[in-house]
């Protein structure tokens, strides 16, 4: 009898969050309000609120599968993934990278701007062919770190960390 304590990993599913801008699908449902309260036909409401409430809902991202070797690019509406698996070449190694992701909060035209950036840490699949493939994105280096080692004693895989000084080879 197996025991639960081993997993293999070896099925991945990254989002990588909407590809429209936050403005569109905010303005499908201002003008769907508008359209209600000044007394536009109920269906052309309906339209503008499904719309709006469907560009809130599209997302991209990359779903791997080791054990098969393939991949696919994907956009996820209202949960449904659309893309074609496509073959991916032998793992070579797993890449540990830090990656700044900027979000700008603007109130008003031109009466305060705010700028955030998070720090993100994304862990790649390096092959020795045709795709470089995004397996894990977190925020804390450390559970990075720890499922990088899971997944390379997994699939016997070497496991570099892209720095400001360059590649350094933790295993």
């Amino acid at each position: 009898m197996d025991t639960i304590d081993k997993i293999i990993l070896s099925r991945f599913t990254v989002n990588k969050g909407n590809p429209i801008p936050v403005v569109v699908p905010i303005l499908f449902l201002v003008f769907s309000a508008g359209a209600f309260f000044n007394g536009v036909h109920f269906s052309i409401v309906f339209i503008l609120l499904f719309a709006g409430i469907t560009c809130f809902m599209i997302r991209q991202g990359v779903e791997t599968n080791l054990d098969n070797m393939n991949y696919r690019d994907f956009t996820s509406i209202w949960g449904i993934k659309l893309g074609t698996f496509k073959t991916l070449s032998e793992a070579d190694y797993l890449l540990i990278s830090k990656t700044a992701k900027r979000q700008k909060v603007q109130l008003g035209p031109t009466t305060l701007s705010v700028d955030f950036q998070d720090v993100l840490f994304d862990i790649d699949i390096i092959t020795k062919g045709n795709r470089d493939v995004l397996i894990y994105r977190n925020y804390s280096r450390e559970s990075a770190v720890q499922f990088a080692n899971e997944v390379a004693v997994d699939h016997d895989l070497k496991i570099c960390e892209k720095t400001s000084e360059g590649l350094l080879w933790l295993k």
